[in-house]
Parts: structure tokens; C-alpha cells; sequence
């Protein structure tokens, strides 16, 4: 068990945001007595036209929160925009490098652990001191819409080639990853049992939102976004022996549902916080 260490985390979840491995890790290990540091993704300023369901309002002064003992926030003023560009990536990340050195020291974190979730992490890695790497690889980050694909797969095989150790969240990852290190592990998500386990208890009420919507129900937990089939979505609401069916797609973020307004079937409850996730199920 790791403990009594100095971890600084540079994570592309916001802490409040969409409760993920990241958040979940980072509590973990400061629950084992270590001591967290973990720095929030950088901040568009057009970040409320372009994405308002984030609900997250960039501040030009860096912000620091502790949310326990040992467990820190640190939320970077707002960068520059159009994010999708490698040296706007680079500007940015170099910028959060010099202001997580500096808090850090201020901390009195010293021998650090550096955890980092993004390729693009790799022009702060160069900046900030640290003893061990980990790169925790939870998406092909290439394939994403927008990608520059090119770039992004040279930034990962470097940082891969320098990590210390590589976590890998699928098989697949594991095979196009394991040819640039051999310093990798398969470390698949989990489950949070004890709170999911409500579900299934007689005194736990549904929730008020889908109590009146008819039955069967497909439900779906988690971010919609492109890795969501949309269209799979919109064949099985239009299915004839699924006329019946309630669709609910819910939690996180949401892009492109135009077409389901007309279909009374599908539902989008938009974001749901994890502690009353039990009663939807």
C-alpha cells in the first residue's frame, strides 16, 4: 500500500464535475495518508458558450480548496482557448507546469510522485520536479474528434517511453501501448459496491424525476459524448418491439440530441449527482 507520499495529479476531469477513476484514485491514496495535490484541466474562457452544462465559471487567479486533510484542489485560471491545437496545448500546459511547481513548494511537497491522465501532460512533466511518473491511459486519446491524431500519438509514446509506470484501463490499450514500454499494468475501472448496492434495497424510493415514466426502461449511466452511439440510441427508440421502451440516458455531458425532441420515449435527465445515482437505478 502506498502511503506517507506527495502526489500531484494532473488530471482533465474538474473535482466536481463527473466522478471518475481520477477523482476516485486520488481519494483513495489520500485516504491512505498520503498527501494529494490534484490540478483541475485548464479552463477556456469560452467555456460557457461552448460547453454551459459544465456549469464551471473560469477565474483569471489560480483557486486552491481543500476538500480534506490531505487532499488538495488546485484550479488554474482560465488559458487559451481553442484547446484542440497542439501549441495552444503546449502554451497551456507549460503555464500549469510553473504554477503547480509553485504551489507545490508552498505545500512542502517535496520527493513527488506525478500522476498524469493526458499526452499533453507531457509539456509539464519537463517542468515540474518530480522522483516517479505514472501515466494512468484511460482513452485513445488520438481517435478523438479533433484530434491533431499525428501529434497526439508522438506526445503518448513519449510520455509512455519516460513514465515509470503505465496503467492501462483496457486490453486494447494494454496491446498498442506495451510496444513503447515495458513498465505497463492492465488496471481496469471498478465499482463503487457498497454505494451502488442500494439499488437494490426495498426502502429505497425511486427517484421523484422517473417515477411516472412507464416500463420496460433502458437506463444508461455515464458522459455522452462521441464515444456515445447516438445513432444505436435512435434505432432501438424507433424499434417496433421497443415502442414501449423508456430510454434514459443521464449524467454528464451532453452534444447533438436535436433529434430525440420528438421522441417521447427517450429521456435526458441531464447531470445527476453520484449519491443519487442508487434511486435511478
Amino acid at each position: 500500500m502506498l502511503t506517507g507520499r506527495n502526489i500531484v495529479c494532473i488530471s482533465t476531469n474538474l473535482w466536481d464535475f463527473l466522478w471518475t477513476r481520477k477523482q476516485r484514485f486520488m481519494s483513495m491514496l489520500a485516504e491512505q495518508g498520503n498527501r494529494v495535490l490534484y490540478v483541475e484541466p485548464p479552463l477556456s474562457p469560452l467555456v460557457r458558450l461552448r460547453a454551459p452544462q459544465l456549469e464551471a465559471h473560469p477565474s483569471w487567479r489560480v483557486r486552491m480548496s481543500q476538500k480534506n486533510e490531505n487532499l488538495c484542489v488546485l484550479s488554474p485560471p482560465a488559458l487559451l482557448p481553442f484547446i484542440s491545437r497542439p501549441l495552444v496545448q503546449r502554451l497551456n500546459y507549460s503555464m500549469i507546469a510553473g504554477i503547480v511547481e509553485g504551489h507545490s513548494r508552498r505545500l512542502g511537497m517535496t520527493d513527488v510522485i506525478l500522476w498524469v491522465y493526458t499526452p499533453y501532460a507531457l509539456f509539464s512533466v519537463e517542468r515540474i520536479t518530480h522522483s516517479l511518473l505514472i501515466y494512468d491511459c484511460v482513452d485513445e486519446f488520438s481517435a478523438y474528434i479533433g484530434a491533431a491524431k499525428e501529434v497526439v500519438i508522438d506526445l503518448e509514446t513519449r510520455l509512455l517511453q519516460q513514465a515509470d509506470r503505465t496503467f492501462v484501463t483496457a486490453r486494447g490499450l494494454l496491446d498498442s501501448k506495451k510496444q513503447f514500454t515495458e513498465h505497463i499494468s492492465f488496471l481496469p475501472n471498478g465499482v463503487d459496491y457498497a454505494h451502488f448496492a442500494k439499488a437494490q434495497r426495498a426502502d429505497l424510493p425511486v427517484a421523484l424525476e422517473i417515477r411516472g415514466i412507464p416500463k420496460p426502461v433502458l437506463g444508461f449511466v455515464g458522459a455522452i459524448y462521441d464515444w456515445v452511439d447516438l445513432d444505436l440510441i435512435e434505432f432501438v427508440a424507433k424499434a417496433q418491439h421497443y415502442k414501449a421502451a423508456q430510454i434514459l440516458p443521464q449524467v454528464g455531458r451532453t452534444l447533438r440530441l436535436d433529434r430525440f425532441e420528438s421522441m417521447p420515449n427517450v429521456h435526458f435527465l441531464g447531470r445527476i449527482d453520484l449519491e443519487h445515482l442508487p434511486g435511478f437505478l
